[in-house]
């Protein structure tokens, strides 16, 4: 495995810019070797794919892969995203049912008492985010799939698994976060202090609007 500190990050951007225009594809790579979260990589609406150095290069630690096809797996993710042709409509409406999650939670909020049928209403608006998200995950993984190279096909499934995975706990993650709020409000404990203790259970998921 590479010395993180000693590798040569401008060596893989042109290695990886090598590999986008032999499959004719323009794209712009940017590594970020500053960020300290758990995204690995984005692809932004101006063709632009950010490879994040910190968390990309912890994976290739964990699974004890080259940290150049670390970086190459991720890559192939976000072609994928930029090949989507539904990529730009399943994000807008992720964005946009989240933002109605928001909403509806802190409306919510306001409210004495909580109905089931409020936390069931909830829990569906968390469905269809769970599904588009998954949908536009899976639709990049597919594409994706296309351009890794042949030795490279087992790690890039094993890859996408276990990002999938990681989706579904972020949703799971918001459940039990509401569910906790509503549990201390509804047994008595004084409002203040279910937002506070809320509050605290929200930091361990609140960089899952980030990514």
């Amino acid at each position: 495995m590479e010395e993180i500190n000693n590798f040569k990050y401008e060596l893989l951007k042109k290695n990886l810019l090598n590999f986008i225009n032999n499959l004719n594809l323009n794209y712009t790579i940017i590594i970020n070797e500053h960020y300290q979260g758990a995204n690995f990589a984005s692809f932004g609406h101006d063709g632009v794919i950010t490879l994040n150095a910190i968390p990309l290069v912890k994976r290739a630690c964990e699974k004890s892969w080259s940290i150049q096809d670390t970086f190459l797996l991720a890559l192939c993710h976000e072609i994928g995203h930029a090949q989507d042709p539904d990529y730009h409509t399943l994000y807008s409406q992720i964005n946009s049912k989240f933002n109605e999650f928001e909403a509806f939670r802190k409306h919510l909020a306001k409210f004495k008492k909580f109905d089931q049928k409020d936390f069931d209403e909830l829990n569906d608006i968390l469905d269809e985010y769970s599904d588009l998200t998954q949908k536009m995950e899976s639709n990049a993984m597919n594409i994706g799939k296309k351009f890794i190279p042949t030795h490279l096909k087992n790690y890039y499934e094993e890859d996408n698994y276990d990002n999938l995975r990681l989706y579904l706990h972020k949703v799971m993650d918001f459940r039990r976060v509401d569910k906790v709020f509503y549990e201390l409000r509804d047994k008595g404990v004084d409002l203040g202090e279910a937002i506070r203790q809320y509050d605290e259970k929200l930091k361990a998921v609140n960089e899952i609007r980030k990514q």
